[in-house]
């Protein structure tokens, strides 16, 4: 006999599912997307229970309400501009994609396809079926902002990198100027100037290495009101006098493990930019305290978890940020200031080296009413160190020294500095060259100065460990225009000790030389 068409519920086969209200209604219940019904004014006259889980409502907290009102204003324009063309020709559907607002208060990415059925309802229906995909824009944005900071990262520390050895050349050649016998004071002061403008360099190329990551984090036990006290002279230069700061600062100590000299860097970014927004002058407080969170949640995408923080607040009654312009500030090269006033690197500097002390960062804003960042940092136990400059040490010598570095001006400068303060100075442009001295002054040689980075198959590091290979005693200095954990490979580098990074003055360079050969 053949086989029967006829399956287990006597349904034929070949034919649908039977269609009834029933049915409908359970399709309707059931499926994931929000399905609603609207008037050709917006007005919602069905909503199914799904848009509980997404949106928050129920459904009977909004039949009856405009849709335009749960849609962020921004989006507006292209929302109602579709519905309208859709209404004006009912064959053509429509897609738009928009942010809701959830009965939170927070924001969800819809995308919705609705069309218009002409003669269902004197004023209008049109049924939308919308999906959530807040998340997959959430981990597209995140893929983009990865691939765009990378792609800047790599171009930023190549360029800090060359430019630190500018900015060198720089400020030793107007040091050492600025040293010699009867010199005018009108050139005093423009080699002080010079002095002071490739010092601002050196901030911009940090800038470009923490943005970059290849300026690692050297943490110590700090007292948060005491790095924020140093700095703040600073900060005041740097906001000018129209602009009062004021210190709020926590009645205990604040103790949190990071690097001084970072937290110093979002500290004067923060500065510069409530700066530009107060152009007539105006308010700066810098106050700080601890906060406990007791649940992980998640701002500016930054996960933050559970814990005990102290934090630094940065507010300033300046213009304000725009909204629309709130989620983009911490992008690289963005910037909301007119052109020539701000690279876009400052706030993307913030975060980076935020995330790097496994902190986070809120933000506050209104328009014509001011801005308020606030940097938060995981609390650490055990007693602070004190921010205090090392004293100068005695900085002339005798001592015969290998000067190995590529950049011929860098060198050069180098060697006159050295010669200047008595020692005897045998130069090498790379590691070859480096050998063929050594073979030679083996015996009078007391200290390596070399550049880590150098052409001709042999770098600072490798010439070091050859020559200390025959001559375990030699002293050591490295230098470099990027820090100690990236530069160093395979060696022990120490900042201060046997590891200079550029760019650097005379005065360092001397310390640093005779500290290593009085250790």
């Amino acid at each position: 006999m053949p086989a029967s068409n006829t399956p287990a519920n006597g349904q034929p086969a070949g034919q649908g599912l039977p269609v009834s209200e029933e049915f409908l209604r359970l399709l309707v219940e059931n499926t994931s997307d929000i399905i609603t019904v609207v008037n050709d004014k917006g007005v919602l006259r069905f909503i199914s229970p799904s848009a509980t889980p997404i949106l928050g409502y129920e459904p009977e907290e909004v039949l009856n309400r405009n849709i335009f009102d749960l849609i962020d204003p921004l989006d507006l324009p292209r929302t109602t501009a579709a519905l309208g063309r859709m209404i004006a020709d009912p064959t053509a559907p429509m897609t738009v994609e928009y942010r809701a607002r959830h009965r939170d208060g927070s924001w969800r990415v819809l995308q919705s396809v609705a069309r218009s059925v002409p003669g269902q309802a004197a004023d209008g229906f049109v049924v939308v079926s919308s999906r959530d995909v807040t998340g997959d824009r959430k981990r597209e944005e995140e893929l983009r902002q990865a691939g765009k900071v990378e792609a800047i990262s790599q171009l930023a520390s190549g360029v800090a990198h060359d430019f630190n050895n500018i900015l060198a050349a720089m400020m030793m050649q107007a040091e050492l100027s600025a040293k010699a016998k009867n010199m005018p004071l009108e050139a005093l002061d423009g080699f002080q100037k010079i002095r002071n403008a490739a010092q601002r360099g050196v901030y911009l190329t940090r800038e470009l290495l923490l943005f970059s990551n290849k300026q690692a984090i050297q943490p110590r036990n700090l007292n948060l009101n005491e790095v924020i006290t140093n700095i703040a002279k600073t900060a005041r230069q740097v906001v000018g006098e129209s602009i009062k700061l004021q210190l709020n600062l926590h009645s205990s100590a604040l103790v949190t493990q990071a690097d001084a000299g970072m937290l110093d860097q979002i500290v004067l970014n923060l500065a510069a930019n409530a700066r530009d927004a107060m152009p007539q002058g105006g308010k700066l407080a810098i106050a700080t305290g601890e906060k406990e969170v007791q649940e992980p949640f998640t701002v500016l995408h930054q996960a933050v978890q559970p814990g005990e923080y102290v934090y630094f607040s940065v507010s300033d009654s300046g213009v304000g940020i725009p909204r629309e312009a709130l989620a983009k500030i911490f992008e690289p090269l963005f910037t909301t200031k007119e052109p020539g006033k701000g690279m876009g690197l400052g706030l993307a500097t913030v975060m980076s080296i935020v995330k790097q002390h496994n902190g986070f960062v809120t933000v506050e804003s209104e328009l014509d009413r001011g801005t308020k960042f606030t940097i938060h940092l995981p609390t650490s136990q055990g007693d602070t160190e004190s921010i205090v400059a090392a004293k100068p040490r005695q900085q002339t010598g005798t001592e015969t020294i290998l000067l190995v570095e590529d950049d011929t001006e860098m060198r050069a400068l180098a060697q006159s500095a050295l010669a200047q303060n008595g020692y005897k100075v045998l130069e090498a442009a790379n590691g070859l060259e480096a050998l063929k001295l050594w073979v030679r002054h083996q015996s009078s040689v007391a200290l390596l100065l070399t550049d880590l980075a150098m052409p001709g198959g042999i770098l600072g590091h490798e010439l070091a460990m050859h020559l200390q290979q025959e001559y375990p005693e030699l002293k050591v200095v490295f230098i470099s225009g990027y820090s100690a954990e990236f530069a160093g490979g395979k060696s022990e580098l120490r900042l201060g000790e046997n590891f200079l990074q550029k760019p650097f003055s005379a005065d360092q360079l001397m310390d640093i030389i005779r500290r290593s050969l009085d250790s």
